[in-house]
């Protein structure tokens, strides 16, 4: 794999993650106040900020992939990683189980595909980052 594939999967993997969370606290929110909460989102943004900072690896890994430590890097992003993968396995058994035929299945295929980016999203860099890499 060419040394710019690598860094562009480092780089497009953080961007998704940062998306996925700015997207989950928007959806709690707006579940909140679907039920009529009118509470302060504060809690949310805070647990936002704890989730962002699980990730840290994943921010990291461009620098430190280019720096040539790629054992640190690989070892700062298995906490998210392991999170990532019980949760994915959750949410992807309970998609495949529900599973039933029916004429309009688009919400489902999207929810796929939401899985399958979320999976290459997380486990793409430690991939690259176990990687010998190329000059």
């Amino acid at each position: 794999m060419s040394r710019w594939i690598q860094l562009a999967l480092l780089v497009a993997s953080p961007i998704a993650i940062s998306i996925g969370i700015v997207f989950l606290g928007w959806f709690i929110h707006a579940i909140g106040n679907a039920f009529g909460s009118r509470r302060s989102p504060a809690p949310i943004v805070l647990a936002m900020i704890g989730l962002t900072l699980l990730h840290a690896g994943y921010y990291l890994a461009p620098m430190l992939w280019v720096t040539e430590r790629r054992t640190l890097g690989f070892w700062l992003l298995v906490p998210a990683l392991v999170v990532a993968a019980v949760s994915w396995v959750y949410f992807a058994g309970r998609l495949i189980g529900g599973l039933e035929p029916r004429p309009d299945h688009t919400s489902d295929l999207l929810w796929i595909a939401g899985l399958l980016a979320a999976a290459v999203a997380y486990v793409g860099p430690p991939i690259v980052m176990l990687g010998r890499g190329t000059r």
